[in-house]
This record gives C-alpha cells, structure tokens and sequence, in this order.
C-alpha cells in the first residue's frame, strides 16, 4: 500500500504528521514516495499477527527437518538394539515437545499470538533436541566408547 504524504499532512494536526508517520512505520523517500516493505529493509510477511505465525511456523518446520536429519544421521550409526531404544526415546519426546509447547503457550490461549508462541517453543524444543542428538551421535562415534 502506498500512502501519499500530503494525505497525512492534511489528516493530522500540523507538525506531527512526520512524527505519527514514523509511529506507523512509515518510510518516505525522495520524491515524497513512501517505502516498499522491501526498500526498507522489513520482512512484509512479519508485520502482522498472521505474517508473525507463519515465520514462526517456518521457523518450526526449519528446526523439524534439521532434527529429522539428525536423527537418521544417528540411527544409521547405530546397531538394531540401539536403534530400538532411540526410536522409543524419540517417540516419547516428540510427545513431550508437543505437552510442553502447549503448556508454554497457555498465556496467550484463545487468542491470535498462540500460533507463534506455540511454533516458537516448539522450535526452540526442537533445536534442543537436535542438539542432543547430534552429541548422542558424536558419543556412540568416538573410538573406545563403551
């Protein structure tokens, strides 16, 4: 959306047309033109509710494939006995992860902040996980572990 200064300037009370414009995050360029979310430097996706959730979400779904691929990284390491015990291990976090990102998430409950505030903890979660995996990889990879 492009907004004409002079449009503001008339709407507000003189003098502090500038100062509400840059309240509102309004960037204005040579020629009185305002900038495009991507000229200045904003992610348009993120200036909303909606655009906050879905970049929480992507952020989510980055840290899931990076979790997923530490995984089978680890499980093709590992002998079948082993295997055995991560998979149930991984199950019982993956259930974990989700309780726990719910629980976190209850101070925004019913209203348009939880889709990020879940997928925000469930990320973190999950990038804690990861790290744990790729230790227990590096563990079970050392020479003359037990």
């Amino acid at each position: 959306m492009r907004l004409n200064p002079s449009r503001i300037v008339r709407a507000t009370v003189a003098g502090a047309a500038l100062p509400l414009a840059l309240c509102l995050g309004f960037s204005f360029l040579p020629g009185g033109r305002t900038a495009t979310a991507q000229e200045s430097g904003k992610v348009p996706f993120a200036e909303t509710q909606m655009g906050m959730n879905q970049a929480a979400s992507r952020d989510f779904t980055r840290a899931d494939a990076a979790m997923n691929r530490a995984y089978g990284k680890l499980m093709r390491s590992l002998n079948q006995k082993t295997q055995t015990k991560l998979r149930s291990s991984q199950r019982q976090w993956l259930k974990f992860r989700d309780a726990e990102a719910e629980f976190r998430s209850m101070t925004v409950d019913g209203g348009s902040a939880y889709p990020m505030v879940y997928a925000g903890s469930r990320a973190r979660l999950t990038e804690a996980r990861t790290k744990a995996l790729d230790d227990a990889y590096k563990t079970f990879n050392t020479e003359g572990n037990m």
